[in-house]
C-alpha cells in the first residue's frame, strides 16, 4: 500500500524539479530572490541568440526574447586582470578596458556596446529591462524603429511611457518591422553617453535586398558602433559646462566600445602598450556589407575610412540609396550607414581611421581613434604608418560631409543621393504639402534661469574664470521656446492632459529677448503630408545640429547652405520666390539627418502613425536643455488603445485632510515557478485610476500581457488567457543570447486544471451589482501573499467565489499621486475602511492559511483550513498585515529574518511560532498566542483532515499524497497495528531508491 504514495511523491518532484531551470541552484533566470539569479544570465553572452540567423523568405516569425540589466559599472576593472600588458585580459568576460582610461559607466549586461537585437522582419521581440541603477531612473528607445501599431513602446519618458524606477523591470514588446540597420539606447539623461548602446538590426531576407547581389556576406560581426567618449561621467560634464566653465568637448573616440589613449610604460621602461583596438576580419575576394551606427551623444560628427579601400554606400538609416562609391562617410549623432567593401587588396592589415570633426576637430580636442581591417592570412602585427589626428585626413568623395553647400566636387550632400525605393506616386513627393512649417534655431545669450539667474549671474554678468574660460552658456531653442517634458505620459496618460498646458498656439513675443518654456506641441492631423523646413541662423558658433523624428521615416528634399548666417524670414522670403529646389523625384529615406550651419533641411514625411511623437537635436546637452517639440499625428481616439494597466505617473502632490486612500506598494503573487509575476511591467490582469474607464480589466495571465488591439478570445463564456492565440505558436523553449532556456510563453492554465477564470467583465473597478453575474461553479483560491505595505485593508474571499459580493482590486496611488508603476489594480473610492480583492493562484500546499485583525479589538484570528474544505476562507487585515508563507521555499528565501519567524512551521502542531498547541474537547486541538488579547481559532478535523484525540480515525478526504505517506511511515517505525511486512519494505527501500535516481537526474539535467 506505500508503494503508490512513494511513486506519486516521486512522479511530483521529478515533475517539480525539472522545469525550475536549477532554481535551487540559483540559476532561474528571473528570479527576484538572489543577485546571483538575477545577474547570472550575464555570464555568457558571447553565445548567439537563437533569433540571429540567416533571415529566409517564407520562414516563420520567431518571439525573440532578452534580459537587460542596466547598471553602474567601471571600465578597467577587477575583471579585466592584468589588461593591456597581458591583451588576452583585455578580452575576458566583463572586462570593458575601452581606451584605457578609468571611469564610470552606465551598461547593460556588462558590455560595451550592449547586447545586439539581431532578428529578421516580422519577429516579435521581448526585451525585459531591468533597472539596477541605484538612484536613476530609466527607458530605451528603439532608434529607427517607427513601432507602428505601438507607439507606447518608443521609450520616451514622460510622453510615451513612465521613466521605469530603479529596481524595476520594464517589458518592451513589438513586432520588428521596419528593416534596416537601427540601434537601441538609453533615452534617459546622459545614460547613452555613458555607455548604454547598442544594435538594433532588422534583416531582409536576401532575395529582398534590392543590393544583396552586390556582397557575398553580412555578417553580425561587422557592424561598427561608433561614439565620442569622455573620462567623465556625462552628468559631471553637463554640470561642470553649464554651471562653471567647464567644457563639452569629447577627447576621444571608441569603436565598438574599444580604442587606444591612454599609453601603458611596460616594466618602466621606454616600450608603450595600449587597450586593443577594433579588428574587423575579411577574407581575400570577397565583398562584405558593414553597417555603420554612431551613437555619439555630444557634437562631434565622425569621419570614417579604409586606407586603400573605396566604400560603397548603399544604405541610410534603412533606407536603401542607389550605390554611391566614397572614400569616406560621415556620420552624425543618430545617423547609421550601410556600406560595401571588396576585399581586393594584397593580403595585410590596413587602418580604419576615424576622425573627429565639429567639437572634436584641430580647433579643440582633436579626436581621432583607429580600427584594423585585416585580411585572413595577415600576421597580428599593426597596420604600416602612425596614426594621428592629421593622418586621418582623407582626400576622396567625401559622402554627408558638414556643413557644405550642394554641387562640390569633392563632396554629396544627402539631397544629391537617390532612394531606391521611392515610387512616383509616393505621396511625400508630390508637388505640395499639406501642412508647412518653418522651425528655427540656434543658441541664444539669454538668461536662461536653469544656468543663470538675472542680478545673480546673469548672461551678461558673468565674466571668464582665471584660466579665461568662458562661464557663459547659451541657450539652444526651436523657434525661441525650450520644451518642458510633462509630468505624465502624454500618450499613454492622454484622458489627464488639459489643453492649456500646451504653448503650440501660445503668442511667443518676447521670447526672443527673454528665456520661454513650455510644452511645445504641433498638431498634425491624420493621414496629412508634413514639411518642416528646419533653419540653423548661424548666429553663434558654427554649429551642426542632427535632427532625429521618432515615429516616421521622412523624405530629405532639400539641403543648403547659404552663408555664414541666415534668418528665419529669409527662408521664408527664399522659398516665396521659388528659389529652393526640393528633389521630388528620389529623395532617400531617412529618421535622422542634419542641419547645415547658416542653412536650412527641408523634410517630409506622412502622418500615418497616431500618437504622440518627438522631434529633436540628437545631440545630448542640446535635448536635454529643452532642443525639442512634439508632433501630436491625430486625435485621441486615432491613438492605438492605452494597454491595461500600463504603468502611470505624475507629481506626488497629496492633501493631508483628504480621505484616507488605501495603498497596496507591491503585493506580489508569488507562484511556485512562475516568477515573472514580480515584474514590474503594464500587466492587463488589474486597472488603475488612469486608465480609460471604457478599457476592460482583465485576468492575470502570468503577466504576459496581449498584443495591442487583440481581441480576448472566449469559450463558452469563460474567457481564455488573454494571450492565448498570440502564444500558442510560441510556446516553446529556446536558448538565447544570454546561454540560458528561456520558456517564452507558458501564459495557460494547463498546469493546474482546477483554476478557471470567471467571466472578464464580471470582474470590473465598481463590481456592485455584476457581483451576483459571477459563475458560482467557478472556483478560486488563495495563494499566501507577502504584503508589504503593512498599510492596507485587505479582505480575501476563496474556494466559493458565489459567496464574495464586493470584488474589488487594490490600487497603490492615491488619485493625486500618480507614482503608480506595476500597479495592482484600482482603489475603491466609494468604501473608506475596506477593499476587498481576489487573488487567482495555483495550489501549492494542503493547507490555506488565513489571518484576520480587528484593528478596533487588537485581536488575531488565524483559520487553518483543508484545500478542498467547504468552508469558506476569509483574510482580513485592518493594520499592521502580517507576511504569509509562500508555498515554494525558495520564494521564502528573499525575506529578511524578521519576516520569516512569523512564518507557520510545517508542522500541524505549531503551525506559528510562538504558539503553542493545546487539547480542546470540542475542535480536537486549538492554539493560541503568547500575545495576550489574541485568540487564535483552528477549525476541526472534520475540515482539515487531522487526528481527533477522542478517537483514533482520521478523515481522509481532504487529506494529500504527504500527510498519507507520513501517516503510513509513523506506523511502521512506532509499530502500530498496521506493521509493514517485508514485502513493503523492501518495496518502500526500492522507491526510496527510485526517488534519490530521480532527484539526482533532474538536478543534473536542470544544472548542468
Amino acid at each position: 500500500m506505500i508503494l503508490n504514495p512513494w511513486l506519486l511523491l516521486t512522479v511530483t518532484l521529478y515533475l517539480t524539479i525539472q522545469p525550475s531551470e536549477c532554481r535551487i541552484a540559483g540559476r532561474h533566470p528571473h528570479s527576484p530572490h538572489s543577485a546571483l539569479q538575477r545577474m547570472e544570465f550575464m555570464y555568457d553572452y558571447r553565445k548567439p541568440h537563437p533569433c540571429r540567423r540567416p533571415c529566409i523568405e517564407g520562414q516563420p516569425p520567431m518571439t525573440c526574447t532578452y534580459n537587460f540589466h542596466i547598471e553602474w559599472y567601471y571600465t578597467m576593472s577587477k575583471a579585466c586582470f592584468d589588461c593591456p600588458y597581458n591583451v588576452t585580459d583585455c578580452g575576458r568576460l566583463h572586462c570593458i578596458p575601452a581606451d584605457g582610461m578609468k571611469r564610470a559607466i552606465t551598461i547593460v549586461n556588462r558590455q560595451m556596446p550592449g547586447p545586439s537585437v539581431d532578428v529578421c522582419v516580422g519577429d516579435h521581440v521581448i526585451v525585459d529591462l531591468m533597472n539596477g541603477l541605484m538612484e536613476e531612473s530609466t527607458s530605451i528607445h528603439w532608434h529607427g524603429h517607427h513601432q507602428v501599431d505601438s507607439p507606447y513602446m518608443d521609450g520616451v519618458p514622460h510622453l510615451t511611457q513612465c521613466p521605469v524606477p530603479p529596481r524595476t523591470t520594464f517589458r518592451y514588446r513589438f513586432q520588428a518591422d521596419s528593416p534596416g540597420t537601427h540601434f537601441w539606447h538609453s533615452h534617459t539623461g546622459s545614460q547613452r553617453g555613458d555607455g548604454a548602446f547598442g544594435a538594433f538590426i532588422i534583416r531582409k531576407p536576401l532575395s529582398r535586398e534590392v543590393h544583396g547581389h552586390l556582397y557575398d556576406h553580412d555578417l553580425p560581426e561587422h557592424v561598427m558602433h561608433i561614439t565620442d567618449w569622455s573620462h567623465m561621467l556625462g552628468i559631471e560634464m553637463f554640470n561642470a559646462h553649464h554651471h562653471s566653465d567647464g567644457d563639452n568637448k569629447p577627447p576621444t573616440i571608441l569603436m565598438n566600445g574599444k580604442g587606444r589613449f591612454k599609453k601603458f610604460r611596460v616594466g618602466g621602461g621606454t616600450n608603450v602598450t595600449y587597450t586593443p583596438m577594433e579588428v574587423f576580419t575579411v577574407k581575400k575576394g570577397h565583398s562584405y556589407r558593414f553597417r555603420i551606427i554612431n551613437a555619439g551623444y555630444l557634437n562631434c560628427p565622425v569621419e570614417l575610412s579604409i586606407d586603400n579601400h573605396k566604400l560603397i554606400a548603399i544604405n541610410t538609416d534603412g533606407g536603401d540609396i542607389r550605390p554611391i562609391t566614397v572614400g569616406s562617410i560621415v556620420s552624425y549623432a543618430g545617423e547609421r550607414w550601410d556600406f560595401i567593401l571588396n576585399a581586393t587588396r594584397p593580403i595585410g592589415n590596413y587602418w580604419i581611421k576615424m576622425r573627429g570633426l565639429m567639437d572634436c576637430d584641430e580647433r579643440f580636442t582633436s579626436a581621432f581613434q583607429a580600427a584594423v581591417l585585416k585580411y585572413e592570412g595577415a600576421t597580428t602585427e599593426d597596420p604600416p604608418g602612425a596614426v594621428d589626428y592629421n593622418a586621418t585626413r582623407t582626400t576622396g568623395m567625401v559622402l554627408n560631409p558638414l556643413n557644405t553647400p550642394s554641387n562640390q566636387s569633392k563632396s554629396t550632400l544627402i539631397t544629391e543621393l537617390s532612394a531606391v525605393d521611392a515610387p512616383v506616386n509616393d505621396i511625400r513627393l508630390r508637388d505640395h504639402a499639406d501642412l508647412k512649417y518653418f522651425i528655427s534655431y540656434d543658441f541664444y545669450g539669454i538668461d536662461n534661469p536653469h544656468f543663470h539667474l538675472s542680478n545673480m549671474y546673469g548672461f551678461h554678468e558673468v565674466k571668464n574664470s582665471r584660466d579665461n574660460h568662458t562661464q557663459q552658456v547659451r541657450t539652444p531653442q526651436l523657434n525661441h521656446l525650450s520644451f518642458r517634458f510633462p509630468s505624465f505620459p502624454l500618450l499613454s496618460q492622454r484622458d489627464q492632459i488639459d489643453d492649456t498646458m500646451f504653448c503650440s498656439n501660445m503668442s511667443h513675443n518676447g521670447c526672443s529677448e527673454e528665456y520661454c518654456e513650455c510644452t511645445n506641441v504641433v498638431n498634425v492631423p491624420l493621414h496629412s503630408v508634413v514639411e518642416l523646413i528646419i533653419i540653423d541662423e548661424g548666429v553663434a558658433y558654427d554649429a551642426n545640429h542632427p535632427f532625429h523624428l521618432h515615429g516616421h521615416p521622412f523624405r530629405v528634399v532639400a539641403m543648403e547652405r547659404v552663408g555664414k548666417t541666415i534668418t528665419r524670414q529669409q527662408v521664408i522670403d527664399m522659398d516665396k520666390r521659388g528659389e529652393i529646389k526640393r528633389n521630388l523625384d528620389s529623395a532617400p529615406l531617412k529618421d535622422t539627418v542634419t542641419v547645415p550651419d547658416g542653412g536650412f533641411t527641408i523634410i517630409r514625411f506622412h502622418a500615418t502613425n497616431p500618437g504622440y511623437w518627438l522631434f529633436h537635436c540628437h545631440i545630448e546637452f542640446h535635448v536635454e536643455t529643452g532642443m525639442a517639440l512634439v508632433f501630436k499625428v491625430g486625435e485621441h481616439e486615432d491613438m492605438t488603445p492605452v494597454p491595461n494597466n500600463f504603468p502611470t505617473c505624475n507629481n506626488y502632490f497629496y492633501n493631508e485632510n483628504d480621505e484616507p486612500q488605501h495603498v497596496d506598494n507591491d503585493i506580489p503573487l508569488l507562484e511556485p515557478e512562475h516568477v515573472d509575476n514580480l515584474i514590474p511591467q503594464y500587466r492587463e490582469n488589474n486597472q488603475n485610476d488612469n486608465t480609460p474607464r471604457n478599457a476592460e480589466p482583465q485576468h492575470r495571465d502570468n503577466a504576459i500581457p496581449r498584443q495591442i488591439g487583440e481581441p480576448i478570445h472566449e469559450d463558452n463564456g469563460i474567457p481564455k488567457h488573454n494571450s492565448t492565440k498570440e502564444y500558442e505558436e510560441t510556446n516553446t523553449t529556446v536558448e538565447n543570447e544570454n546561454n540560458e532556456t528561456v520558456e517564452y510563453i507558458d501564459a495557460t492554465t494547463e498546469h493546474d486544471p482546477d483554476i478557471r477564470l470567471a467571466k472578464t467583465q464580471t470582474i470590473t473597478p465598481h463590481l456592485g451589482e455584476n457581483a451576483n453575474k459571477i459563475q458560482p461553479e467557478i472556483v478560486q483560491r488563495i495563494q499566501p501573499v507577502v504584503n508589504t505595505a503593512r498599510d492596507a485593508n485587505v479582505n480575501i474571499i476563496s474556494n466559493n467565489i458565489n459567496r464574495s459580493h464586493n470584488i474589488e482590486r487594490i490600487n497603490n496611488t492615491h488619485p493625486d499621486n500618480m507614482g503608480n508603476y506595476g500597479n495592482r489594480g484600482v482603489a475603491d473610492r466609494n468604501n473608506n475602511n475596506r477593499i476587498n480583492k481576489t487573488y487567482i493562484a495555483s495550489p501549492a500546499d494542503d493547507i490555506d492559511i488565513v489571518y484576520e485583525e480587528n484593528k478596533s479589538k487588537d485581536k488575531v484570528k488565524y483559520t487553518i483550513g483543508g484545500r478542498n474544505s467547504p468552508n469558506g476562507i476569509n483574510y482580513e487585515a485592518n493594520n499592521a498585515l502580517p507576511t504569509l508563507p509562500s508555498n515554494n521555499q525558495e520564494d521564502n528565501d528573499d525575506l529578511n529574518e524578521e519576516n520569516r519567524n512569523t512564518f507557520p512551521s510545517s508542522n500541524n502542531e505549531n503551525r506559528f511560532p510562538g504558539i503553542h498547541s493545546t487539547n480542546n474537547e470540542e475542535n480536537g486541538f486549538s492554539i493560541s498566542t503568547n500575545e495576550e488579547g489574541n485568540d487564535v481559532d483552528i477549525l476541526t478535523q472534520d475540515e482539515i483532515g487531522v487526528p481527533n484525540n477522542s478517537k483514533n480515525t482520521y478523515d481522509t478526504k481532504d487529506e494529500n499524497i504527504l500527510n498519507r505517506w507520513a501517516r503510513s511511515i509513523s506506523k511502521s517505525i512506532m509499530g502500530s497495528e498496521n506493521k509493514m511486512s517485508s514485502t513493503s519494505l523492501i518495496i518502500a527501500g526500492t522507491s526510496f531508491v527510485i526517488l534519490l535516481i530521480a532527484i539526482v537526474f533532474t538536478v543534473y539535467k536542470a544544472c548542468r
